[in-house]
């Protein structure tokens, strides 16, 4: 130092921070830091003030709201912040407490026997680094408020209001201050975690937490206590036992425990003091450990089930969910943030606590005592072999013996932690590129070979005699668990990195009905409209059984198309369309496996559906077209009645429902005899109550009213009559049993009045455009739907599903059309004359009304139903589309009845379009949907089916000017089983020779893999053109396949983006339980790769399909756009600009807020719940700041 600089070092220098000056010159002093964590904390602190309260027994209610404008209030109903004058510093005792440190009632043991806000610092701090602050308190009948700028007040504390009588609270509103904050963004799902843990610890109180800015809100109430907060915790891990629950007090302290084992092999400790979380634990803790040590041995031992076994601590603990509870005068907390008990003395105090209880809970409940032993002595036997697991990771620790690096790890050549960073790969190919990529000085690539070892099913031997865990670990060179060593650190970061829309398959809902869709547009609604894909099941096989089934979706996948499409086609004319990275099933050498769509080539076979469960045993006997109707009136523009008797009593429902107020029409009435009303008089003088007593207390005017009451002239309403009985102390059961009960007024008119008169408004038929849904409920089986001017032309409102039903949906297909003018028509040729009546009384079993045929003109004639109401129902039941014949489909009405009339739709079907040869059936449509559905529907009834397309124009039988496709069954077998379908047909008996042949079918173009499916040779492989610039997917539940395409084929639902989700949830599930030091100490980091290159005379790099719109809206639309399945596809410079170069790159830091939710929620992910995983980085991880 030099002599200038000692000499101008003086008193002068030393200066002194007045008021809260301190905690903004060092505000992570107080609040641990400035980023989210502190940001958060400021809410945490207010909100422990309010616990206090309740935990003085003031306070029952907590509300905090993340408002509009960027402020938090935190509102409770306690008792107030004290507002009369301080006696020492003369000022009110509220600007006391929030501006100065080291104020409160927490100091005065007479206000708070028990509090976690000791240090008095809490909202003064809150106050000091807010831009504003406004509190406002109720008590002694007024409302109290004083405003605050950056900790200093604005003003005295001034009474603005009322307050209600014994209406008391505090409310504080506080702005934070964005020159202390680096973030001002208030997260709800981070408060959500530690307000329902707050709840759980407080089962008198009730939280609730409001974000205004996003619309969401949630309120918190646990009565269970600690007891439902384990079982939350364990929620997803099958446990050994019920929550075992005890709570001891001496003197002033109480200690609940709450402890459950499971069959999981991780122990979860969680200790909380006055509902403070102290996550680095304390000697509370260690009172506890050492009690279940102890107490596990004694039982034991004692029972003897102990051999050569010795029980450790760890052994005691493993798959151990504990949480200790400890409410005591004056905690010692080591540092403001209060996350670590210091108080001594409190070791012995919940060691004797819990050692008492524990063992009388073991002596008094044999039978679970017996469980948990068990699981602890198998616990200790393992305990060696795990043992010798660790050693071997240490003795490879920092590599010092090994004869070469760890794995295939390409290390950096600096030494220096701070500066040097580990990246985890998958593969070789993202290997390969990071390698090229990186900077060899200071970056280092570990490969890994496919996803790691899901930890959170393991036991630590299985778990650390990994190859994988062994290689990472040793490359880290920390140990894991209790040989965990940070100084031993090598590596400064440690960075995981991370088919066509008009394709069709048939999904389920949750009422079980089957429907063909189209993927795209499924699935566009479904993202659109916020539908949860899980209601929903797609078609799948079962990848072990190899039946085909309905599983649930458990996500759906939409993005631009960035690679090449191809249209894959088989044999029997079957095709899909696949992204070059997106699989399908193959079959080879006897077993199915994954090929990419720009690996198949011609002669491999793609493994597809023989049986399908497209139809339904059990199904529906009859439709509601009224019901149908109703919901789709959106669609209807033309007018028909509803008739029928049961239409007076909606009517009348919709009156009462105006007038429901009004109880002098809607009332029922009382007639009273004579005897009884002079018992009202006798009764009512001997009360000596006044007019105007009895008059307020009925609410009518006049005494008169109730005179004629018991006169007999007038009958008042029930409602009132109860109350003039009441009035009187009449037994209201007696009362009634002496009187008559007769109609409303209402019903009187309705009784009385003449039913065609022009003002009833009760008639026996009402227009449909007027009934909602809720209104159904009151129209029985009898109403008729009619045509507005033909009262006596009405439809049946139910209609039965039957195979007359089956049948003229299929012959209606091949030759029906139809139109509200002309009504539902069916085209009749010479081939099919001999069918008309038939197909008439078809008409009639369904809908009652005779159908029309039409004379013959040109060899066609037409079977009409001209009825608007069965119009309307039969345009309802195809979608409202206006169909031709290339745009038909088949209703999903179809593949939801039993099999027998599936058999006679397709009969009607082919009695329109249908063909017969001497060797084969053919159906031919020109609608490729149609097409594709009577595919499936065939597989329905294990009849595998071949398709011929034929381009627009002439052939020697058929013009046509769309493209004709022809569906073709030819074998033997396939023949015999639609039998129903063709043996009407006028040209049935060419079949006749090969039907009654002895031979068997040897045209078969298929391998046989299960009873479910086939695999089909493919015929061509090309590029083709997405419909819409989009490609989608779906994610099933476990077997991870769906059935689409034309035809149906199996694909293999895979995006590299959610499959890199989950092999970086394995690996942070790891760092929890393994090496959570790391994650606690901000080693650990996830690259954030961009998902697109959108290159126009340059490139830019997006990380999200939102970018991607706006970047391609300014760039006008127009550009190359490649989409990165995976770190792989991207070449050395490309990974170096976006993932790799600390200038660039985006890592969010991984951050686990709340150990407590946070192991629930690995469980979650990790155990057999494993539906969210891809929402896990989403939720858990936090964006740091770019490096640079």
């Amino acid at each position: 130092m030099s002599e200038d600089s000692k000499k101008q070092y003086s008193a002068a220098n030393i200066k002194v921070l007045e008021g809260l000056d301190g905690v903004r010159k060092r505000p992570s002093m107080y609040i641990g830091s400035t980023g989210k964590d502190g940001l958060h904390h400021l809410v945490y602190e207010v909100v422990d003030n309010s616990i206090d309260e309740c935990l003085a027994g003031f306070c029952t209610i907590v509300e905090i709201i993340i408002n509009k404008n960027g402020s938090v209030t935190v509102i409770d109903d306690g008792r107030g912040i004290p507002v009369d004058k301080h006696p020492v510093y003369k000022k009110s005792a509220m600007e006391i407490a929030l501006t100065k440190l080291h104020a409160g009632g927490k100091f005065d043991k007479d206000s708070y026997q028990i509090s976690g806000g000791l240090h008095g610092v809490g909202v003064s701090c809150v106050n000091a680094l807010s831009i504003k602050m406004i509190a406002t308190v109720k008590r002694d009948g007024k409302i109290y408020q004083q405003e605050y700028k950056i900790g200093k007040p604005l003003d005295d504390v001034k009474v603005i209001g009322k307050a209600e009588k014994n209406e008391t609270g505090t409310t504080i509103t506080f702005f934070p201050d964005s020159e202390i904050f680096s973030t001002l963004d208030f997260d709800f799902a981070v408060l959500k975690k530690r307000l329902q843990e707050i709840a759980f610890l407080n089962p008198d109180v009730t939280i609730k937490l409001r974000d205004e800015k996003n619309d969401k809100s949630e309120t918190f109430h646990y009565s269970g206590g600690l007891i439902e907060f384990v079982a939350f915790i364990n929620k997803s891990k099958p446990a050994l036992h019920k929550p075992i629950y005890f709570r001891k007090q001496v003197d002033s302290n109480t200690v609940e425990v709450a402890i459950q084992y499971t069959d999981s092999y991780n122990e979860n400790i969680f200790g909380f003091v006055n509902t403070i979380n102290t996550t680095e634990g304390g000697t509370h803790i260690s009172g506890f450990k050492t009690a279940l040590t102890r107490a596990i041995n004694d039982y034991a031992e004692k029972k003897g089930m102990l051999k050569n076994e010795k029980i450790m601590g760890d052994d005691t603990r493993e798959g151990l969910t504990a949480i200790i509870s400890l409410k005591m005068k004056e905690p010692q907390f080591e540092g403001q943030t209060k996350t670590k008990l210091g108080n001594s003395e409190m070791k012995g105090v919940v060691d004797s606590m819990v050692y008492l209880a524990l063992t009388e809970f073991l002596e008094e409940n044999p039978n679970i005592s017996n469980k948990i032993c068990q699981k602890i002595v198998s616990s200790a036997k393992a305990r060696e072999a795990a043992k010798k697991a660790r050693d071997l990771v240490r003795r490879k620790n920092a590599m010092g013996g090994l004869s070469g690096l760890p794995g295939k790890l390409l290390d950096c050549s600096s030494k220096k932690v701070e500066k040097t960073e580990l990246y985890i790969v998958e593969g070789d190919s993202a290997a390969g590129s990071g390698q090229m990529a990186r900077d060899k000085e200071f970056q280092a690539i570990l490969p890994l070979k496919g996803k790691i070892l899901n930890v959170e099913k393991s036991n630590p031997t299985k778990a650390l005699s990994s190859e994988e865990i062994i290689n990472l670990i040793t490359a880290i060179g920390t140990g894991v668990k209790e040989n965990f060593n940070i100084e031993k650190l090598r590596y400064g970061k440690v960075i995981v990195m991370s088919v066509d829309g008009e394709e069709a398959t048939f999904v389920e809902s949750s009422n079980g009905m089957v429907s063909f869709v189209k993927i795209g547009e499924f699935i566009d609604n479904l993202i659109e409209k916020k539908i949860e894909p899980s209601i929903y099941k797609v078609l799948c096989f079962n990848t072990k059984t190899r039946k085909t089934q309905f599983k649930n979706i458990k996500a759906v996948i939409k993005h631009p198309i960035q690679e090449k499409l191809y249209e894959i086609k088989t044999s029997y004319g079957r095709n899909v369309k696949v992204t070059s990275s997106h699989s399908v099933f193959v079959f080879e050498n006897g077993q199915i496996r994954l090929k990419k769509g720009s690996e198949i080539k011609q002669g491999d076979k793609i493994v597809a559906p023989m049986n399908l469960p497209l139809y339904n045993f059990n199904p529906l006997s009859r439709l509601d077209v009224l019901s149908l109707l109703v919901k789709n009136k959106d669609k209807i523009k033309e007018e028909i009645y509803v008739r029928g008797k049961s239409v007076e009593e909606l009517l009348k429902s919709k009156i009462k429902e105006i007038y429901k107020e009004d109880n002098e029409f809607i009332d029922e009435r009382i007639a009273v005899p004579e005897r009884f009303g002079e018992f009202l008089v006798s009764k009512r003088k001997s009360k000596k109550l006044s007019q105007k007593f009895i008059c307020d207390t009925i609410g009518i005017k006049q005494p008169c009213i109730y005179y004629d009451w018991e006169k007999g002239k007038s009958k008042p309403s029930r409602k009132n009559f109860e109350k003039y009985i009441e009035v009187l102390g009449i037994d209201k059961k007696e009362a009634l049993s002496q009187v008559q009960i007769v109609k409303s007024k209402l019903d009187n008119i309705w009784e009385t009045q003449y039913k065609n008169s022009g003002r009833n408004k009760v008639k026996d038929y009402i227009a449909l455009s007027q009934i909602n849904e809720e209104d159904l409920k009151y129209l029985g089986e009898e109403v008729r739907l009619c045509p507005t001017h033909y009262k006596c032309k009405g439809i049946n409102r139910f209609v039965k599903i039957n195979s007359n039903f089956a049948k003229l949906i299929g012959f209606w297909i091949a030759e029906g059309s139809s139109s509200l003018r002309n009504g539902v028509r069916f085209a009749i040729g010479n081939y099919n004359e001999c069918y008309v009546q038939e197909f008439k009384e078809a008409v009639k079993d369904l809908f009652g009304i005779e159908a029309k045929i039409t004379g013959f003109s040109r060899n066609c004639a037409e079977l009409k139903l001209v009825n608007r109401a069965a119009s309307l129902f039969w345009r309802c039941l195809f979608g409202f589309s206006e169909y031709s014949s290339e745009t038909k489909k088949i209703p999903d009405i179809i593949f939801n009845i039993n099999k027998e009339m599936q058999l006679e739709f397709l009969r009607g079907y082919f009695l329109g379009d249908g063909t017969i040869s001497k060797d084969k059936i053919s159906f031919t449509t020109t609608s490729k949907d149609l097409a594709n559905q009577i595919m499936y529907l065939l597989q329905s009834h294990g009849v595998i089916a071949g398709v011929c397309e034929r381009e627009p124009g002439k052939n020697i039988k058929v013009s046509s000017r769309n493209k004709v496709y022809t569906i073709s069954i030819t074998r033997k077998e396939y023949l015999i089983k639609l039998k129903r379908v063709w043996e009407s047909h006028r040209n049935s008996f060419y079949l006749d020779t090969k039907i009654n042949s002895s031979s068997l079918s040897i045209n078969k173009r298929f391998d046989i893999i299960s009873d479910d499916l086939i695999a089909l040779e493919v015929k061509d492989i090309k590029e083709a053109t997405s419909t819409n610039g989009d490609v989608y997917d779906f994610s099933v539940n476990e077997d991870e396949n769906f059935i689409a395409g034309f035809g149906g084929l199996c694909c293999h639902n895979t995006d590299a983006d959610v499959d890199g989700s989950h092999i970086r949830t394995l690996l942070l599930t790891f760092f929890f339980r393994y090496m959570p030091e790391l994650i606690e100490n901000g080693n650990i980091f996830v690259a954030v790769s961009p998902l697109f290159r959108v290159r126009k005379g340059k490139d830019f790099y997006v990380h999200s399909e939102d970018e991607l719109k706006k970047i391609l809206d300014k760039l006008g639309g127009k550009a190359d756009v490649q989409r990165f399945k995976g770190l792989g596809e991207m070449n050395a410079d490309q990974l170096w600009d976006t993932t790799m170069d600390p200038k660039k790159r985006i890592l969010k830091k991984i951050n686990i807020e709340d150990a407590v939710i946070a192991d629930s929620t690995f469980s979650m992910l990790m155990g057999d719940v494993v539906g969210p995983r891809r929402k896990f980085i989403e939720t858990n991880a936090n964006i740091a700041e770019v490096d640079t």
